[in-house]
């Protein structure tokens, strides 16, 4: 857990140091050495690429990519701490949708815990002079990583960890491609107006 905390310290400070390169090239460049090497992975291993709950892992891969592409949309245009402090709105919505979705139940402790975190996110936003849609897109970013981890909790004890892993490029390389395709020059021109 330690080393995985430092290392997603890192990649925010990496994401955020590189604010002069547009956001859909970095998750093209992420999602394309992620997609060799958990192949690679999956390979090696002689797992089945393609898993067999089809339906979950696609939404793995959708919103996964859709709280990627917003959660890099704030790191590049909010202060880092902000940005991360609204991420952290992930768990909570994790909470909420697998309370909709799976019946899952939430101890009295775990409300007081939300309860907390929220207000340290409200306090951001109307303290930290962040702007409203930027704001919008961490939540936004926040509630697709909720979905996301719970397409991953219906999978638990069903599919290889790393074939989820695999769906999370697998499906964002497309949708960035494709973003890419149609708007060529778009991130280019929000760049130059920074």
């Amino acid at each position: 857990m330690l080393i995985a905390s430092l290392a997603f310290a890192w990649m925010n400070f990496s994401v955020k140091s590189i604010g002069h390169i547009p956001i859909f090239e970095v998750i093209l460049f992420r999602a394309g050495i992620t997609l060799i090497i958990s192949y690679a992975i999956l390979k090696k291993k002689k797992v089945y690429p393609w898993g067999t709950h089809h339906k979950f892992l696609f939404a793995r891969g959708l919103f996964g990519a859709g709280g990627l592409i917003c959660y890099f949309y704030t790191l590049q245009h909010m202060q880092l701490a902000n940005a991360i402090v609204i991420h952290y709105l992930s768990p909570i919505c994790t909470t909420l949708i697998a309370m909709v979705f799976l019946g899952e139940r939430v101890r009295y402790i775990q409300w007081i815990a939300f309860a907390i975190s929220f207000s340290g996110v409200v306090m951001v936003k109307g303290f930290a002079n962040v702007d409203t849609f930027d704001f919008l897109m961490g939540v936004a970013g926040a509630v697709f990583t909720g979905l996301a981890y719970n397409a991953i909790r219906n999978m638990k004890d069903k599919e290889d960890a790393d074939v989820i892993v695999f769906y999370h490029p697998l499906i964002s390389l497309p949708i960035v491609i494709g973003y890419l395709m149609i708007f060529p020059r778009s991130e280019e021109r929000r760049v130059g107006k920074e």
